[in-house]
């Protein structure tokens, strides 16, 4: 996403990314009171709002995506277990049929 793209979304209230990458840093998206959004590295500021050139304006900052929590105890473990089992007993008669055409052509059949 160009700097332009990401000031126009804040200027716009539009939804913005939690965690961007700039120059090699990665700045987390925070809020002040009046609701302005502002990025920062630890205590480094991300001055978004002072960039005037175009140059820089058309820069590229990138999107670092949240991974979504997983909440383990509502996995279907039961599933899972099913599932793999299926897949190695297909696994099991992938191998068999392997070694039983080997066995074959090393007879000459």
């Amino acid at each position: 996403m160009k700097i332009i793209d990401l000031l126009n979304k804040i200027a716009k209230g539009e939804e913005v990314p939690v965690k961007i990458k700039y120059g090699g840093q990665i700045y987390l998206k925070k809020e002040d009171e009046e609701n302005d959004v502002k990025y920062y590295e630890n205590d480094t500021y991300l001055f978004l709002s002072t960039i005037n050139s175009t140059a820089v304006l058309n820069n590229e900052v990138e999107i670092i995506e949240e991974q979504e929590e997983i909440d383990i105890q509502e996995t279907n473990w039961e599933e899972i277990g099913e599932t793999l089992g299926k897949i190695y007993l297909e696994l099991g008669k992938g191998f068999a049929k392997a070694v039983k055409q080997l066995d074959n052509k090393l007879k000459g059949e």
